[in-house]
C-alpha cells in the first residue's frame, strides 16, 4: 500500500466519523426543536 492510499483511507474514515457526528447533532437539534414547539403550542 502506498502512502497516498493510506492517507486516502484515513481521510475517508474521518469523513464518515464527521458525517455520523453531524447526523447525531442534527437529530438532537430536531428533537429539541420539536419539544420546544410542543411547549410553545400548549401556552
Amino acid at each position: 500500500m502506498t502512502i497516498y492510499q493510506e492517507k486516502e483511507r484515513t481521510a475517508n474514515s474521518t469523513c464518515k466519523k464527521l458525517a455520523v457526528k453531524w447526523l447525531i447533532e442534527v437529530q438532537f437539534f430536531n428533537q429539541t426543536l420539536v419539544q420546544y414547539n410542543n411547549v410553545a403550542r400548549k401556552k
